[in-house]
């Protein structure tokens, strides 16, 4: 089952910054071709991808979330650049860079009090 579910993610929300910005791209294009020459079938399809473009966004949105224990990106603060300062500050709070003999051995002794 976890494997499933680690296939599922990575196929579906791998590298979802770019796919998004890439959706983006496609549907800027796409308008201004509307723009260029009007028809019912570029209007559809300007729907189509402005739909997967918004999910997308909202995938996204929801892994930053996720990842994120800021208060800023819960509010949908995406400001990515901040995001990525505070996560890093985050990581590097939690790394053990050496172990605590003392407190290893008074966890130990509390453990088998």
């Amino acid at each position: 089952m976890r494997k499933k579910l680690k296939t599922l993610n990575r196929e579906a929300y791998s590298d979802i910054s770019t796919r998004a910005r890439e959706l983006e791209t496609q549907l800027e294009e796409l308008q201004m071709e509307l723009l260029a020459s009007p028809s019912a079938e570029l209007v559809e399809a300007e729907g189509e991808l402005a739909q997967k473009c918004f999910e997308v966004r909202k995938a996204e949105e929801s892994f930053y979330n996720q990842k994120a224990r800021t208060q800023g990106v819960q509010e949908g603060d995406m400001n990515t650049a901040y995001f990525h300062r505070t996560e890093k500050i985050h990581t590097h709070k939690q790394q053990i860079t050496q172990p605590n003999i003392k407190e290893m051995g008074r966890v130990a002794v509390d453990f088998y009090r």
